[in-house]
Parts: structure tokens; C-alpha cells; sequence
């Protein structure tokens, strides 16, 4: 694999939500109802049955991009309802395609452990069991992905096959779902993932930037896992690769996979993170990343990352604000949907997803229905 598809692999978010009755719209609501219709307009149906999906690159690719445009319609609710119902039936008609047929304790060739989280989220977002989805344990899956007590990097949870991707926003995806599932799974607690989510959680915080220099990246996370914590630095992520690269996005989702733990240690972790989030905020209320891969070494205004910073925020009670301003201002700017990078251009797919989360000041641990 090439360093940019693997340093792709490593920043694109993944969105993923929930149906959330929310007490007051979100500043940017209106724009957001906007860019889920946009959404809704690029289903693809299938001849066959009521179903349909969001196109992606290779079939698991397209699995986890109907997730993302299923929990988009989610967060907008209102008149697209049918095309949520559309994309989770697409979803379990094709999971097979995202997390194998093999389960991780038939010792498959290749599992992705952030695939099986978030497909995890997904059907915990429905009101259903993970523990059960056509024929399949995830939540089993996961427990068995995760890296023993006293091994090398014990509480990680770890792909499956030749090369292990694993990454900071599936281990946040993995904590959230665990905890979710711990609460209340499919209309039973599952009390046994307990040490499971503890583990996760301490390996985690152990992954996040201290001792940094300068001391200004301290609270950041990288997006790779097994990293040195004092080895953060704020350079482009590649060319050359550089694995150490501080990331707004993986920030974003670690802070809602700690909150989600909810242990002392895990809040005190998840606001040193906040904090740095507060500092790479520009004056227009977005975020930037390295998201041109043909100008790999500048910064440009992100949806991806503004939305996950957003949603970051809405677990300490942060003003999202300006942020959902500027995410607004993208939308009306544009046809509908929300660009891939800078602040205009075509209308992405995952962006436009991502997006409406963060329109919606909507996070992972609530809208799975935790406090």
C-alpha cells in the first residue's frame, strides 16, 4: 500500500449518529436538514429490494459510507426516516462485505476492528442488539480483537491479517460501544464488557501527546495507535509519512470515546484534549487539516474536522457557536452538500455526512443513547 493510502486510511473520518431528540435545534439545524436532503438525493436502490446505499470505492468501503449517510439521516430525522430504514436494510444485507463472514474467534484471515465497531454503533443507534446481527457477535468481536493484560500494548484493540491499521477513531468507536452495550444492549445491559472498556480506555489516554515539545501539543492525539507519547509533532503527515502528526479529527473522536468511559482519569484526559482543540481553532470558527492530497504540506479550512471537533465540544458543554456558523456558511455556499476540503467546492459524500453531525452539535456517546 502506498504511504498516501495508508496516511488516507489514517485521516478520513468516519461519521456515525444516532436518532437524538434534541432540546433545542442546533444553530446550524436549518443547513443541516439542507445537507441530509443532498444526501438523500445520492442514494443508489437496489432493483431487487427496498434498499439503498452510499457509493463508495470497493464494497466495504460503500458498507461503511452507507453507516455514515444512515446516522446523517438520523441526526436530521424529520422526512427521511425512509431513507434511514433504506440504509440500515442495505447495511445488514451487505455487512459481510465490511467484517467478513468469519467471526474474530474463527480466526479469520483479516478483520478491521474499527470496521467492527462501528457497524457495532451503527446497530446500537437502531435500538438493536450488536450481540446478535445476523448470526454475529460484535460485541464478542471486539472483546476477542482486544490485546491481552500484560501483553504489549494491552488494551488495544488490534486488526486482524498481515498489517494492523487499527487506529485512534476505531479504539474511540470500540469504547463508545462498549459502553453503550454495558448500559443497555439491545434492551439488556451486557455488564461483562466492563474490563474490556476499562482496558480500552487506559490504553487509550496512554496514547495521548505528553511531555510534548513544545509543550503546546500536550492533550493531542495522533491517528495511528502504538505511538510514543512524547513523540507528537504539529509537521504534515506525509511526504514523508510522518506517523507522529498531531490530528484534530482523532482528537475529536478520542474525546468522545473517554467521555463515554466516563472514569475520572478518562474526563481528565478527554479535557486536556479539549483544550488543545480550543488552541488549532482558527478565527472563522473551523478547523484545518492536510486534507489536498495534491497540496500534501498545507493547511486548508475542513468540514471533517470542524465537524469532529463540534461534536467534541458538546461533551463539556464547549460553545460550538462559531464553529456550526462556518459549517453553515459551507452548506449555503454550495449545492446542498458540504465540500471535501477548503471552504467550497463539489459536494462529498463523507463530508457532507460528517458535516451534519456537527450542524447538529450531535456526538457518538449520546446519540447511542448515553448521557
Amino acid at each position: 500500500m502506498s504511504i498516501k493510502r495508508r496516511v488516507l486510511r489514517r485521516l478520513v473520518p468516519v461519521a456515525i449518529l444516532a436518532t437524538l431528540a434534541i432540546a433545542a435545534p442546533a444553530s446550524g439545524s436549518g443547513q443541516g436538514f439542507e445537507a441530509a436532503e443532498w444526501l438523500g438525493s445520492q442514494l443508489k436502490p437496489t432493483p431487487t429490494s427496498e434498499s439503498a446505499h452510499c457509493e463508495s470505492f470497493s464494497p466495504a468501503a460503500t458498507v461503511g459510507q452507507t453507516i455514515d449517510c444512515m446516522l446523517a439521516f438520523d441526526a436530521a430525522v424529520r422526512s427521511l426516516e425512509a431513507k434511514r430504514e433504506a440504509t440500515y436494510a442495505w447495511i445488514r444485507e451487505n455487512m459481510d462485505d465490511y467484517v467478513g463472514e468469519e467471526s474474530c474467534e474463527e480466526e479469520p484471515a483479516s478483520l478491521s476492528a474499527g470496521a467492527v465497531a462501528k457497524l457495532a454503533l451503527a446497530v446500537l443507534s437502531r435500538g438493536d442488539d450488536p450481540r446478535s446481527v445476523e448470526g454475529r457477535d460484535l460485541i464478542a468481536d471486539l472483546e476477542c480483537m482486544q490485546v491481552e493484560p500484560e501483553q504489549p500494548q494491552a488494551g488495544r484493540f488490534s486488526d486482524i491479517g498481515a498489517n494492523d491499521f487499527s487506529n485512534v477513531f476505531g479504539q474511540s468507536l470500540a469504547l463508545v460501544s462498549l459502553k453503550a452495550c454495558e448500559v443497555d444492549c439491545g434492551g439488556a445491559p451486557a455488564p461483562e464488557v466492563e474490563e474490556a472498556l476499562e482496558e480500552g480506555a487506559a490504553y487509550m489516554r496512554g496514547q495521548q501527546c505528553a511531555e510534548s515539545e513544545p509543550e503546546t501539543l500536550n492533550g493531542a492525539f495522533r491517528s495511528p495507535l502504538g505511538l510514543t507519547a512524547g513523540e507528537c509533532n504539529e509537521e504534515p503527515p506525509f511526504e514523508p509519512e510522518n506517523l507522529n502528526a498531531v490530528d484534530v479529527d482523532s482528537t475529536g473522536a478520542a474525546v468522545q470515546g473517554l467521555y463515554a468511559e466516563g472514569s475520572v482519569a478518562s474526563k481528565g484526559a478527554g479535557k486536556e484534549a479539549l483544550n488543545w482543540l480550543e488552541t488549532a481553532q482558527q478565527g472563522g470558527g473551523f478547523w484545518e487539516s492536510y486534507c489536498d492530497f495534491g497540496m500534501p504540506t498545507q493547511l486548508f479550512p475542513s468540514v471533517n474536522s470542524t465537524a469532529s471537533a463540534t461534536m467534541a465540544y458538546t461533551q463539556d458543554e464547549i460553545s460550538t457557536a462559531a464553529a456550526q456558523g462556518w459549517l453553515a456558511g459551507v452548506v449555503e455556499g454550495g449545492s446542498g452538500g458540504l465540500p471535501a476540503c477548503k471552504a467550497s467546492g463539489s459536494s462529498d459524500l463523507l463530508a457532507t455526512a460528517q458535516g451534519v453531525l456537527g450542524l447538529f452539535g450531535a456526538a457518538y456517546p449520546q446519540l447511542v443513547g448515553l448521557p
